[in-house]
């Protein structure tokens, strides 16, 4: 439900390094909060990003946002010449540039998403032609990886869902015994 949410529309973003970083930012505390690690056990435990999401099964966030720029990049390849988005997509404005950097387009964005993937970036419109290579291709794993700890997944394996305690304590109070109803 996280990912939905923080990329709709993502595809037609232009993601700054600043905006990046918030959006990281907000997404990494959203999967600490689902499993309910704060700050002081985060730095007990020495929980890094990487292993809070391979506990959940989730990829880093840059593979969302790339799955999606790339996936909407194949599905305006696949168009015809005559669709007003890759006609948009392949235009470019004669305008006086102002100094300084070019501000950061989305053929940059799709260009860094593809050397994420491995993906030539001169052929890339003859793969994406086909819509199943081209999902294969967009799908396959980035250049994210690191190794959990024994000390996160020990820590970790001792947590009780946060309704535990809250239902032992109501039993306790109802007079029923608690333990016999509660096998964690």
């Amino acid at each position: 439900m996280i990912i939905p949410t923080m990329l709709d529309g993502a595809e037609h973003w232009i993601v700054s390094a600043e905006k990046k970083r918030a959006l990281n930012s907000c997404y990494n505390r959203m999967i600490r909060s689902c499993l309910r690690i704060n700050m002081y056990t985060t730095r007990k435990f020495h929980i890094t990003n990487q292993m809070a999401h391979e506990k959940i099964g989730v990829g880093n966030l840059d593979y969302y946002l790339d799955l999606r720029v790339l996936g909407y990049a194949g599905h305006v390849e696949r168009m015809g010449n005559e669709r007003l988005p890759k006609i948009l997509r392949d235009s470019h404005l004669a305008l006086p540039q102002r100094k300084g950097r070019p501000a950061r387009s989305m053929a940059d964005q799709m260009r860094d998403g593809l050397k994420r993937k491995n993906i030539s970036v001169a052929d890339w419109k003859n793969i994406a032609v086909h819509k199943t290579e081209w999902r294969k291709a967009i799908r396959a794993p980035s250049v994210y990886a690191a190794k959990k700890t024994n000390k996160f997944e020990n820590w970790l394996s001792t947590q009780k869902p946060c309704w535990a305690g809250r239902l032992k304590n109501n039993l306790v109070k109802n007079g029923t015994e608690a333990k016999s109803l509660i096998a964690i």
